[in-house]
Protein backbone atom coordinates (compact mmCIF):
# COMPACT_ATOMS: atom_id res chain seq x y z
CA UNK A 1 0.00 0.00 0.00
CA UNK A 2 1.73 3.01 -1.06
CA UNK A 3 2.52 5.69 1.58
CA UNK A 4 -0.69 8.44 1.32
CA UNK A 5 -0.60 11.71 0.32
CA UNK A 6 -2.47 12.76 3.65
CA UNK A 7 0.19 11.83 5.72
CA UNK A 8 3.04 14.09 3.59
CA UNK A 9 5.04 15.86 5.86
CA UNK A 10 4.85 19.77 4.92
CA UNK A 11 8.69 20.17 5.10
CA UNK A 12 8.88 17.04 2.66
CA UNK A 13 6.60 18.31 0.02
CA UNK A 14 7.48 19.33 -3.18
CA UNK A 15 4.91 20.55 -6.05
CA UNK A 16 4.63 21.75 -9.37
CA UNK A 17 2.03 23.13 -11.33
CA UNK A 18 -1.17 24.52 -10.98
CA UNK A 19 -4.55 23.14 -11.32
CA UNK A 20 -7.71 25.44 -11.79
CA UNK A 21 -11.11 23.95 -11.33
CA UNK A 22 -14.04 24.99 -13.02
CA UNK A 23 -15.45 26.60 -10.50
CA UNK A 24 -11.97 28.92 -10.52
CA UNK A 25 -10.64 26.85 -7.35
CA UNK A 26 -6.62 26.32 -7.18
CA UNK A 27 -4.57 23.58 -6.39
CA UNK A 28 -1.19 22.20 -6.91
CA UNK A 29 -1.33 20.39 -9.74
CA UNK A 30 1.49 17.64 -8.70
CA UNK A 31 2.74 16.96 -5.28
CA UNK A 32 5.54 14.74 -4.46
CA UNK A 33 7.85 13.43 -1.64
CA UNK A 34 11.53 13.99 -1.06
CA UNK A 35 11.20 11.21 2.02
CA UNK A 36 13.15 13.74 4.62
CA UNK A 37 10.71 12.76 7.08
CA UNK A 38 8.74 9.61 6.01
CA UNK A 39 11.15 7.37 3.98
CA UNK A 40 8.33 5.35 2.59
CA UNK A 41 6.77 8.52 0.90
CA UNK A 42 10.35 9.16 -1.04
CA UNK A 43 9.74 9.93 -4.98
CA UNK A 44 6.00 9.38 -4.49
CA UNK A 45 3.98 11.67 -6.79
CA UNK A 46 -0.09 12.55 -6.62
CA UNK A 47 -1.52 14.40 -8.87
CA UNK A 48 -4.61 17.38 -7.92
CA UNK A 49 -7.27 14.51 -7.60
CA UNK A 50 -5.31 12.62 -5.10
CA UNK A 51 -4.28 10.06 -7.12
CA UNK A 52 -0.96 8.24 -7.13
CA UNK A 53 0.82 8.76 -10.79
CA UNK A 54 4.68 7.99 -10.30
CA UNK A 55 5.81 5.50 -7.79
CA UNK A 56 9.58 5.03 -6.91
CA UNK A 57 11.92 2.64 -5.75
CA UNK A 58 11.68 4.55 -2.73
CA UNK A 59 14.55 4.17 0.43
CA UNK A 60 17.10 1.90 -0.51
CA UNK A 61 19.03 0.13 2.43
CA UNK A 62 23.03 1.07 2.89
CA UNK A 63 24.90 -2.12 4.60
CA UNK A 64 28.49 -1.61 5.36
CA UNK A 65 30.88 -4.37 4.57
CA UNK A 66 32.72 -5.32 7.71
CA UNK A 67 34.26 -9.10 6.92
CA UNK A 68 33.35 -12.17 4.76
CA UNK A 69 31.35 -14.12 7.13
CA UNK A 70 28.63 -10.98 7.54
CA UNK A 71 28.74 -10.95 3.62
CA UNK A 72 27.78 -14.72 3.45
CA UNK A 73 25.13 -14.11 5.57
CA UNK A 74 23.60 -11.17 4.43
CA UNK A 75 23.74 -12.42 0.33
CA UNK A 76 21.07 -15.53 -0.79
CA UNK A 77 21.28 -17.81 -3.95
CA UNK A 78 19.13 -15.86 -6.45
CA UNK A 79 19.92 -12.19 -5.57
CA UNK A 80 20.60 -9.99 -8.47
CA UNK A 81 23.78 -7.66 -8.18
CA UNK A 82 24.68 -4.87 -10.55
CA UNK A 83 27.32 -2.55 -10.14
CA UNK A 84 26.58 0.66 -7.81
CA UNK A 85 26.54 3.82 -10.67
CA UNK A 86 26.91 7.36 -9.33
CA UNK A 87 25.40 10.20 -10.42
CA UNK A 88 21.67 12.11 -9.94
CA UNK A 89 18.52 9.49 -10.08
CA UNK A 90 16.30 10.28 -12.52
CA UNK A 91 12.40 8.96 -13.59
CA UNK A 92 10.74 9.14 -17.04
CA UNK A 93 6.62 9.08 -16.21
CA UNK A 94 3.51 9.90 -17.35
CA UNK A 95 0.41 11.58 -16.01
CA UNK A 96 -3.18 10.60 -16.57
CA UNK A 97 -3.55 12.96 -19.03
CA UNK A 98 -0.49 11.15 -20.58
CA UNK A 99 1.88 13.77 -20.82
CA UNK A 100 5.63 12.91 -20.32
CA UNK A 101 7.50 13.66 -17.26
CA UNK A 102 11.04 13.94 -15.93
CA UNK A 103 11.96 14.08 -12.55
CA UNK A 104 14.34 13.71 -9.37
CA UNK A 105 13.37 13.15 -5.95
CA UNK A 106 13.58 17.04 -5.00
CA UNK A 107 12.33 18.28 -8.28
CA UNK A 108 9.16 16.96 -10.55
CA UNK A 109 10.17 18.69 -13.41
CA UNK A 110 13.78 18.58 -13.23
CA UNK A 111 14.91 18.89 -17.05
CA UNK A 112 16.66 22.47 -16.29
CA UNK A 113 17.83 21.03 -12.85
CA UNK A 114 21.85 20.44 -12.70
CA UNK A 115 24.42 19.77 -10.04
CA UNK A 116 27.47 22.25 -9.98
CA UNK A 117 27.21 22.59 -13.33
CA UNK A 118 24.52 24.95 -14.84
CA UNK A 119 26.17 23.65 -18.75
CA UNK A 120 24.93 20.65 -17.71
CA UNK A 121 20.82 20.44 -17.58
CA UNK A 122 19.61 16.88 -16.40
CA UNK A 123 16.61 17.03 -19.48
CA UNK A 124 19.19 17.81 -22.48
CA UNK A 125 21.42 14.96 -20.55
CA UNK A 126 19.01 12.41 -20.68
CA UNK A 127 16.98 12.95 -23.95
CA UNK A 128 20.20 13.65 -25.73
CA UNK A 129 21.81 10.51 -24.68
CA UNK A 130 19.85 7.67 -25.14
CA UNK A 131 16.31 9.40 -23.52
CA UNK A 132 14.52 10.11 -26.48
CA UNK A 133 14.82 7.11 -27.75
CA UNK A 134 13.34 5.22 -24.43
CA UNK A 135 10.70 7.53 -24.28
CA UNK A 136 9.63 6.60 -27.75
CA UNK A 137 10.00 3.14 -27.19
CA UNK A 138 7.67 3.35 -24.40
CA UNK A 139 4.94 5.25 -26.26
CA UNK A 140 5.66 1.97 -29.35
CA UNK A 141 5.32 -0.51 -26.57
CA UNK A 142 2.76 1.27 -24.05
CA UNK A 143 4.65 0.91 -20.93
CA UNK A 144 3.71 4.60 -19.83
CA UNK A 145 1.96 2.89 -16.88
CA UNK A 146 5.36 2.28 -15.72
CA UNK A 147 8.21 4.91 -13.49
CA UNK A 148 11.26 4.02 -15.36
CA UNK A 149 14.03 4.89 -13.35
CA UNK A 150 18.06 5.98 -14.77
CA UNK A 151 20.98 7.21 -13.50
CA UNK A 152 22.98 10.14 -15.79
CA UNK A 153 26.51 10.04 -15.11
CA UNK A 154 29.51 12.62 -16.81
CA UNK A 155 32.62 13.14 -15.81
CA UNK A 156 31.65 16.15 -13.56
CA UNK A 157 28.88 14.61 -11.83
CA UNK A 158 31.27 11.59 -10.64
CA UNK A 159 32.86 11.95 -7.39
CA UNK A 160 33.99 8.77 -6.12
CA UNK A 161 33.34 6.56 -8.75
CA UNK A 162 36.22 5.03 -11.28
CA UNK A 163 33.89 4.69 -13.83
CA UNK A 164 35.91 5.08 -17.00
CA UNK A 165 33.99 8.32 -18.77
CA UNK A 166 35.80 10.18 -21.31
CA UNK A 167 35.91 14.10 -21.71
CA UNK A 168 32.22 15.73 -22.09
CA UNK A 169 30.46 11.51 -22.44
CA UNK A 170 27.71 11.45 -20.60
CA UNK A 171 26.32 7.89 -19.89
CA UNK A 172 22.67 7.00 -19.30
CA UNK A 173 21.74 3.89 -17.11
CA UNK A 174 18.70 2.18 -17.16
CA UNK A 175 18.24 0.91 -13.04
CA UNK A 176 14.84 -1.06 -13.68
CA UNK A 177 11.14 0.17 -14.21
CA UNK A 178 8.28 -0.49 -11.07
CA UNK A 179 4.34 0.00 -11.67
CA UNK A 180 2.25 2.13 -9.64
CA UNK A 181 1.89 -0.51 -6.95
CA UNK A 182 5.62 0.10 -6.27
CA UNK A 183 6.43 -3.94 -8.23
CA UNK A 184 9.35 -3.99 -10.05
CA UNK A 185 8.92 -5.29 -13.58
CA UNK A 186 11.30 -7.32 -15.32
CA UNK A 187 11.73 -7.56 -19.13
CA UNK A 188 10.78 -4.54 -21.05
CA UNK A 189 13.68 -4.25 -22.49
CA UNK A 190 13.76 -7.98 -23.80
CA UNK A 191 13.73 -8.42 -27.80
CA UNK A 192 14.98 -4.74 -28.47
CA UNK A 193 18.38 -4.63 -27.45
CA UNK A 194 19.44 -3.08 -30.52
CA UNK A 195 17.98 0.40 -29.45
CA UNK A 196 20.18 0.10 -25.87
CA UNK A 197 23.55 -1.31 -25.33
CA UNK A 198 23.70 -4.26 -22.95
CA UNK A 199 26.79 -5.25 -20.39
CA UNK A 200 27.72 -8.28 -21.11
CA UNK A 201 27.29 -10.33 -17.57
CA UNK A 202 31.18 -11.15 -17.04
CA UNK A 203 31.48 -7.58 -16.79
CA UNK A 204 29.59 -6.90 -13.69
CA UNK A 205 32.58 -7.15 -11.40
CA UNK A 206 34.69 -4.93 -13.74
CA UNK A 207 35.19 -1.09 -14.72
CA UNK A 208 32.15 -0.76 -17.24
CA UNK A 209 31.69 -0.63 -21.13
CA UNK A 210 30.07 2.12 -22.38
CA UNK A 211 28.57 3.33 -25.57
CA UNK A 212 27.42 6.74 -25.96
CA UNK A 213 23.58 8.06 -27.36
CA UNK A 214 22.24 4.57 -26.45
CA UNK A 215 20.53 3.72 -22.81
CA UNK A 216 22.84 1.22 -20.95
CA UNK A 217 21.61 -1.76 -19.58
CA UNK A 218 23.90 -2.50 -16.46
CA UNK A 219 25.39 -6.59 -16.37
CA UNK A 220 23.84 -8.49 -13.76
CA UNK A 221 24.83 -11.58 -11.97
CA UNK A 222 22.07 -14.05 -10.27
CA UNK A 223 24.06 -14.62 -7.31
CA UNK A 224 25.39 -17.84 -5.85
CA UNK A 225 27.81 -18.95 -3.37
CA UNK A 226 30.15 -18.97 -5.78
CA UNK A 227 30.49 -15.42 -6.24
CA UNK A 228 31.28 -14.56 -2.96
CA UNK A 229 34.78 -14.40 -3.48
CA UNK A 230 35.08 -11.83 -6.20
CA UNK A 231 32.35 -9.73 -4.57
CA UNK A 232 33.98 -9.71 -0.90
CA UNK A 233 37.69 -8.73 -3.53
CA UNK A 234 35.59 -5.68 -5.13
CA UNK A 235 34.41 -4.24 -1.67
CA UNK A 236 37.81 -4.82 -0.44
CA UNK A 237 40.35 -4.00 -3.31
CA UNK A 238 37.65 -2.42 -6.16
CA UNK A 239 38.11 -3.86 -9.86
CA UNK A 240 41.76 -2.96 -10.07
CA UNK A 241 44.93 -4.03 -7.85
CA UNK A 242 44.30 -6.86 -5.12
CA UNK A 243 47.32 -5.47 -2.67
CA UNK A 244 49.30 -7.35 -0.08
CA UNK A 245 51.25 -5.92 2.59
CA UNK A 246 54.67 -7.62 3.88
CA UNK A 247 55.66 -8.22 7.59
CA UNK A 248 58.19 -5.41 7.14
CA UNK A 249 55.38 -3.06 6.02
CA UNK A 250 53.66 -3.61 8.45
CA UNK A 251 56.53 -3.07 10.74
CA UNK A 252 56.48 0.34 9.19
CA UNK A 253 52.71 1.12 10.24
CA UNK A 254 51.08 0.15 7.30
CA UNK A 255 47.50 -0.84 7.54
CA UNK A 256 46.28 -3.04 4.85
CA UNK A 257 42.65 -2.04 6.43
CA UNK A 258 43.38 1.83 5.38
CA UNK A 259 44.39 0.49 1.81
CA UNK A 260 41.22 -1.15 1.56
CA UNK A 261 39.10 1.68 3.29
CA UNK A 262 40.19 3.93 -0.09
CA UNK A 263 39.97 0.97 -2.40
CA UNK A 264 36.66 -0.39 -2.67
CA UNK A 265 33.67 -0.21 -5.15
CA UNK A 266 30.06 -0.05 -3.59
CA UNK A 267 27.76 -3.03 -5.25
CA UNK A 268 23.85 -3.23 -5.74
CA UNK A 269 21.30 -6.34 -4.59
CA UNK A 270 18.46 -6.38 -5.35
CA UNK A 271 16.34 -9.07 -3.88
CA UNK A 272 12.27 -8.68 -5.15
CA UNK A 273 11.50 -5.17 -5.01
CA UNK A 274 13.79 -4.72 -2.37
CA UNK A 275 17.33 -2.58 -3.18
CA UNK A 276 20.10 -3.08 -0.99
CA UNK A 277 23.93 -1.03 -1.31
CA UNK A 278 26.34 -2.82 0.33
CA UNK A 279 29.17 -0.08 0.87
CA UNK A 280 32.81 -0.99 1.11
CA UNK A 281 34.32 -0.25 5.01
CA UNK A 282 35.54 3.42 3.95
CA UNK A 283 32.88 4.56 1.91
CA UNK A 284 31.19 7.00 4.56
CA UNK A 285 35.14 8.44 5.02
CA UNK A 286 35.15 8.94 1.33
CA UNK A 287 32.46 10.70 0.95
CA UNK A 288 32.99 12.65 3.80
CA UNK A 289 36.22 13.51 2.06
CA UNK A 290 34.92 14.84 -0.89
CA UNK A 291 31.76 16.59 0.35
CA UNK A 292 28.49 16.48 -1.88
CA UNK A 293 29.51 19.25 -4.41
CA UNK A 294 31.32 18.65 -7.47
CA UNK A 295 33.03 21.64 -6.77
CA UNK A 296 36.20 20.51 -5.71
CA UNK A 297 37.94 23.72 -5.61
CA UNK A 298 35.49 24.99 -2.74
CA UNK A 299 36.07 21.15 -1.40
CA UNK A 300 39.76 21.33 -0.92
CA UNK A 301 39.58 24.52 0.93
CA UNK A 302 37.01 23.29 3.32
CA UNK A 303 38.93 19.88 4.04
CA UNK A 304 42.42 22.61 4.58
CA UNK A 305 40.38 24.02 7.37
CA UNK A 306 41.24 20.78 9.50
CA UNK A 307 45.29 21.62 9.34
CA UNK A 308 44.94 25.09 11.18
CA UNK A 309 48.18 25.84 13.32
CA UNK A 310 46.56 25.11 16.79
CA UNK A 311 46.74 22.01 19.14
CA UNK A 312 42.59 21.67 19.06
CA UNK A 313 42.36 21.06 15.14
CA UNK A 314 45.58 18.49 15.39
CA UNK A 315 43.84 16.41 17.94
CA UNK A 316 40.73 16.53 15.78
CA UNK A 317 42.42 15.54 12.89
CA UNK A 318 43.85 12.89 14.23
CA UNK A 319 41.09 11.66 15.59
CA UNK A 320 39.03 12.16 11.98
CA UNK A 321 41.94 11.68 9.53
CA UNK A 322 44.16 8.44 8.22
CA UNK A 323 47.83 9.37 8.48
CA UNK A 324 49.50 8.22 5.47
CA UNK A 325 53.11 9.76 5.06
CA UNK A 326 54.09 12.89 4.33
CA UNK A 327 57.05 13.76 1.81
CA UNK A 328 56.09 16.73 -0.19
CA UNK A 329 58.87 15.26 -3.06
CA UNK A 330 56.28 11.99 -3.13
CA UNK A 331 53.84 14.47 -4.05
CA UNK A 332 56.02 15.53 -7.12
CA UNK A 333 55.73 12.47 -8.68
CA UNK A 334 52.47 11.92 -8.02
CA UNK A 335 51.65 15.00 -9.91
CA UNK A 336 53.44 13.00 -12.71
CA UNK A 337 51.36 9.82 -12.17
CA UNK A 338 48.76 7.71 -14.44
CA UNK A 339 47.53 6.38 -11.74
CA UNK A 340 47.74 8.34 -8.46
CA UNK A 341 46.30 5.77 -6.21
CA UNK A 342 49.20 3.22 -7.15
CA UNK A 343 51.51 5.80 -6.78
CA UNK A 344 50.23 6.48 -3.23
CA UNK A 345 49.48 3.36 -1.93
CA UNK A 346 53.43 2.63 -3.16
CA UNK A 347 54.82 5.12 -1.38
CA UNK A 348 52.45 4.49 1.81
CA UNK A 349 54.12 0.94 1.78
CA UNK A 350 57.38 2.31 1.65
CA UNK A 351 56.87 4.77 4.12
CA UNK A 352 54.58 4.00 6.12
CA UNK A 353 53.61 6.95 8.50
CA UNK A 354 57.31 8.43 8.48
CA UNK A 355 55.40 11.48 8.74
CA UNK A 356 53.27 11.31 11.45
CA UNK A 357 55.25 12.46 14.40
CA UNK A 358 56.35 16.18 12.42
CA UNK A 359 52.21 16.18 11.84
CA UNK A 360 51.36 16.64 15.82
CA UNK A 361 53.52 20.01 15.69
CA UNK A 362 50.95 22.46 15.32
CA UNK A 363 53.25 24.39 13.38
CA UNK A 364 53.46 21.88 10.89
CA UNK A 365 50.31 22.21 8.86
CA UNK A 366 52.26 21.22 5.54
CA UNK A 367 52.41 17.50 6.62
CA UNK A 368 48.32 17.79 7.43
CA UNK A 369 47.60 19.49 4.01
CA UNK A 370 49.70 16.94 1.64
CA UNK A 371 48.32 13.81 3.92
CA UNK A 372 44.94 15.41 3.46
CA UNK A 373 45.87 15.70 -0.67
CA UNK A 374 46.65 12.43 -0.71
CA UNK A 375 43.64 10.94 1.01
CA UNK A 376 41.43 13.10 -1.63
CA UNK A 377 43.23 11.41 -4.23
CA UNK A 378 42.89 8.04 -2.92
CA UNK A 379 39.11 8.82 -2.59
CA UNK A 380 38.24 10.73 -5.73
CA UNK A 381 37.53 9.06 -9.00
CA UNK A 382 40.26 8.93 -11.77
CA UNK A 383 38.47 11.29 -14.04
CA UNK A 384 38.87 14.60 -11.14
CA UNK A 385 42.84 13.61 -10.39
CA UNK A 386 43.74 16.44 -12.70
CA UNK A 387 41.50 18.73 -11.51
CA UNK A 388 42.30 17.88 -7.86
CA UNK A 389 45.99 18.81 -7.92
CA UNK A 390 45.65 22.13 -9.73
CA UNK A 391 43.47 23.07 -7.11
CA UNK A 392 45.90 22.14 -4.39
CA UNK A 393 48.49 23.73 -6.52
CA UNK A 394 46.51 27.03 -6.31
CA UNK A 395 45.45 26.60 -2.69
CA UNK A 396 49.50 26.63 -1.79
CA UNK A 397 50.05 29.08 -4.63
CA UNK A 398 46.54 31.54 -2.92
CA UNK A 399 48.35 31.39 0.54
CA UNK A 400 51.81 32.46 -0.53
CA UNK A 401 50.54 35.35 -2.39
CA UNK A 402 48.64 36.77 0.12
CA UNK A 403 51.08 36.83 2.46
CA UNK A 404 53.20 38.60 0.26
CA UNK A 405 50.37 41.06 -0.71
CA UNK A 406 49.94 42.12 3.02
CA UNK A 407 53.58 42.24 4.02
CA UNK A 408 53.99 44.58 1.12
CA UNK A 409 50.89 46.86 1.39
CA UNK A 410 50.26 46.47 5.42
CA UNK A 411 50.70 50.15 6.18
CA UNK A 412 48.77 51.28 3.21
CA UNK A 413 45.96 48.26 3.36
CA UNK A 414 45.44 49.64 6.84
CA UNK A 415 45.17 53.28 6.14
CA UNK A 416 42.78 52.35 3.20
CA UNK A 417 44.50 53.01 -0.01
CA UNK A 418 42.80 49.55 -1.31
CA UNK A 419 38.95 50.01 -0.13
CA UNK A 420 38.30 50.92 -3.70
CA UNK A 421 40.05 48.53 -5.00
CA UNK A 422 38.85 45.18 -3.01
CA UNK A 423 35.46 45.06 -3.55
CA UNK A 424 34.71 42.08 -1.36
CA UNK A 425 34.17 43.60 1.86
CA UNK A 426 34.79 40.51 4.03
CA UNK A 427 38.18 40.35 2.20
CA UNK A 428 38.52 43.52 3.09
CA UNK A 429 37.99 43.11 6.75
CA UNK A 430 40.08 40.47 7.15
CA UNK A 431 42.86 41.90 5.65
CA UNK A 432 42.88 45.22 7.51
CA UNK A 433 42.49 42.92 10.76
CA UNK A 434 45.59 40.84 9.42
CA UNK A 435 47.36 44.00 8.67
CA UNK A 436 46.50 45.91 11.94
CA UNK A 437 47.31 43.32 14.38
CA UNK A 438 50.83 42.41 12.73
CA UNK A 439 51.67 46.31 12.15
CA UNK A 440 51.07 46.22 16.08
CA UNK A 441 52.69 43.29 17.05
CA UNK A 442 56.04 44.46 14.88
CA UNK A 443 55.80 48.17 16.64
CA UNK A 444 55.79 46.35 20.36
CA UNK A 445 58.31 43.61 19.92
CA UNK A 446 61.29 45.10 17.40
CA UNK A 447 63.34 47.86 17.50
CA UNK A 448 64.67 49.59 14.23
CA UNK A 449 65.90 47.43 11.81
CA UNK A 450 64.00 44.44 12.77
CA UNK A 451 60.70 45.52 11.77
CA UNK A 452 60.45 44.26 8.88
CA UNK A 453 61.26 40.79 9.97
CA UNK A 454 58.73 40.68 13.17
CA UNK A 455 55.70 41.95 11.10
CA UNK A 456 56.26 39.54 8.63
CA UNK A 457 56.91 36.36 11.57
CA UNK A 458 53.20 38.07 12.74
CA UNK A 459 51.54 37.93 9.36
CA UNK A 460 52.87 34.49 8.31
CA UNK A 461 51.07 32.91 11.49
CA UNK A 462 48.55 34.69 10.77
CA UNK A 463 47.44 33.86 7.24
CA UNK A 464 48.52 30.09 8.11
CA UNK A 465 44.94 30.31 10.24
CA UNK A 466 43.40 31.89 6.87
CA UNK A 467 42.21 28.34 5.45
CA UNK A 468 38.81 27.52 4.37
CA UNK A 469 36.39 29.71 2.96
CA UNK A 470 38.32 32.85 3.92
CA UNK A 471 41.43 31.64 1.94
CA UNK A 472 38.88 30.10 -1.31
CA UNK A 473 36.82 34.05 -1.11
CA UNK A 474 40.67 35.26 -1.53
CA UNK A 475 41.35 32.91 -4.42
CA UNK A 476 39.01 35.41 -6.03
CA UNK A 477 40.59 39.22 -5.35
CA UNK A 478 43.16 40.45 -8.03
CA UNK A 479 46.17 41.25 -5.63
Amino acid sequence: MPFPLSKFDASEKITEGIWTSETGQTSEMFIGSNGSVNEESRGLIYDHDGKLVSHSFGNTSVVEYTDKEALASLLKDGDVITQCFEGPLVKLWWDSEGNEHLSTTNKIDCTKSFWGNREERFGPLFYDNGGKIFSEYCHEHELKELTHHFMIMTPSLLVTSNVELNQNECIVVYLGSVNISGDYVEGILEGELHLFYRQEERNVFRDPLHISKRIVIPATTVYTEQHLDTIDTVLRFGYGVRYQITEEEKMRGVDINIITAYCGEPLIVRRGNSITKIVPSGYKRKCELLGNTPNIKLQVFRMMDYCRPKMAHVQKYFEEFDFLFYSPDSTVEILNAVNPKNTIISEYKDNGTCGFIAAKNPRNSHSREYNILNLMLLSITRYKTSELLKVFKEYMVTRNRVETFLMSNAKKIVEGKYDEKIEDKSVLFRFKDICSRGLEYASKNSTEGVFMKSLSFSISGLVANEKGSSLYRMTKVEL
